[in-house]
């Protein structure tokens, strides 16, 4: 299995969702959750499988937590297979990206 480490705003929530929808922190108006990336999700949905790729959110968005950002991915189209268990890295509790990624790690991956 492949983890990829994804960001929200920018890869999910690029400027030109901004143009579209009006503010890039609008809310949909179906469901209450951001708007994400018809696109990028189409793109996920095709190759995440095939490649086995699982996400983890590393994003200030797990903020508002694991369960929120679950429930964002379905109402978005996202196929919730793609995400992984344990779907979020303590970014922003730990004030690094990186060092959030290696705690994730040390956690999920067996020695």
């Amino acid at each position: 299995m492949r983890i990829l480490f994804m960001d929200v705003d920018g890869p999910l929530i690029p400027l030109r969702m901004h143009w579209q929808v009006g503010s890039v922190f609008k809310y949909a108006e179906v469901g209450g959750y951001y708007v994400w990336d018809p696109n990028v999700i189409k793109y996920f949905n095709d190759y995440c499988p095939k490649l086995d790729i699982k996400i983890v959110f590393n994003s200030s968005h797990n903020t508002s937590g694991a369960p929120v950002l679950r429930m964002t991915a379905r109402s978005t189209g996202l196929d919730p297979s793609i995400l992984h268990d344990d779907v979020c890295t303590k970014y922003p509790d730990i004030d690094n990206r990186v060092e959030a990624i290696y705690d994730w790690l040390k956690r999920n991956v067996p020695k």
